[in-house]
């Protein structure tokens, strides 16, 4: 499974994804991430980061990027946490714990 490019985090942008569930990751304006998540909804969610509804630390992202996922989103996004943990030996800075 590939993740997306790195896109622009803000609302027309987000207005152009295809939608659906899935793992994304959120980044800050050198394209460290921030940031792993997973929805049901990728846009609704990517929309409350946007407008601040989860916590200023995620609205502060400047790029997003999506694997889109029929099913199994939330494994993926706990095994990607882990990953990005046993890569830089600490959690994204905007997670306050594993998913």
């Amino acid at each position: 499974m590939a993740m997306s490019g790195w896109r622009s985090f803000d609302g027309a942008t987000i207005d152009r994804e295809p939608g659906g569930s899935g793992v994304y990751e959120l980044g800050d304006s050198t394209g460290n991430v921030i940031y792993i998540g997973s929805a049901y909804s990728v846009i609704l969610r990517l929309k409350a980061h946007l407008r601040g509804s989860e916590g200023p630390c995620t609205q502060s992202a400047s790029y997003f990027r999506v694997d889109y996922l029929p099913s199994g989103h939330t494994d993926e996004e706990r095994r990607r946490y882990d990953e990005f943990v046993r890569t830089h030996g600490r959690r994204p800075r905007c997670n306050d714990k594993r998913p």
